[in-house]
């Protein structure tokens, strides 16, 4: 049987079966563009929302957390599960970095002690302006070995202390780094709930590391709370007095100082400064080095 076929013209209005491949090829690729940027439109509509709701979810839970369950007031870990084992531990200004202890500078040469001074000016500005906190602060009277009165709100209020008993050590003479009589700050870490373990508050006492820096250091000089005066270089301690005594946060709370002037010191000789708490637990010391040229 002899099968008849027929040849048709193609129609040249038609795709051919190559061109429809590549017309849908082409549809694929470059699509029609009010459907593609609808679509665009929505997916980035959709991360929006939902990175917005994890966002909020997130914040929600962390704010909850940190409002409802930590107290802005008090930490969480305080006594012996503190970082300082609920002991305050001792630290000297200008002195703030633990792996450099010098202090080092020659006589009447403001650039070499600059930087000693404006440590030493920025960390009392705080004593110096104190006008904003004039109604949570109050006078205490210190040569009382009583604790406070019961009629002290201790969480609202504390003693005032008062950057004029600085004495020597003030910003008018340089701290006493223009002329030869250098002072450093000595201050505790503020530990909430810390009470010392005597009734008039905790000691500082400094010397000579050996025998030969207490002959080369001159006289030192303790100024605090208790005495800002002459007779401060006729004592071996200097007191943090127990009425700034507990630290629970106040806002005004203003802690404790005790200025050590170093006053005329062996020029051109390194000597090694030792200053310890003398009436707590775990005694806590620190020593640095100076150097008068």
């Amino acid at each position: 049987m002899v099968r008849l076929y027929s040849y048709r013209k193609p129609d040249p209005h038609l795709p051919s079966k190559y061109t429809r491949g590549y017309y849908r090829l082409a549809t694929a690729v470059i699509p029609n563009s009010k459907s593609f940027t609808r679509r665009i439109l929505k997916r980035v509509l959709y991360y929006v929302l939902f990175y917005a709701a994890v966002t909020g979810f997130t914040a929600g839970l962390l704010g909850l957390y940190m409002n409802r369950l930590i107290d802005k007031n008090r930490p969480l870990l305080t006594g012996l599960q503190s970082a300082l084992q609920g002991e305050p531990g001792l630290s000297v200004v200008p002195i703030t970095d633990t792996g450099h202890r010098l202090v080092a500078f020659k006589n009447f040469r403001d650039d070499t002690f600059l930087i000693y001074n404006d440590a030493l000016y920025a960390f009392m500005y705080a004593y110096e302006d104190i006008r904003h906190m004039q109604d949570s602060l109050r006078q205490c009277d210190f040569t009382n070995s009583t604790h406070h009165s019961p009629n002290v709100d201790l969480d609202r209020s504390s003693c005032v202390f008062d950057a004029n008993w600085a004495y020597r050590c003030n910003i008018n003479r340089m701290f006493g780094y223009d002329d030869s009589s250098p002072c450093f700050i000595l201050t505790l870490n503020s530990i909430y709930g810390w009470l010392p373990s005597t009734q008039h508050g905790v000691t500082v006492c400094c010397r000579g590391a050996t025998p030969n820096d207490d002959d080369l250091i001159g006289t030192l000089c303790f100024y605090d709370a208790l005495v800002h005066d002459e007779e401060g270089c006729d004592r071996s301690c200097g007191l943090f007095p127990q009425q700034y005594f507990p630290y629970l946060n106040q806002e005004s709370y203003m802690a404790p100082l005790v200025f050590l002037e170093v006053r005329d010191p062996r020029k051109n000789v390194l000597i090694s400064i030792q200053c310890e708490l003398e009436n707590t637990t775990n005694p806590s010391r620190i020593e640095f080095e100076l150097l008068v040229d």
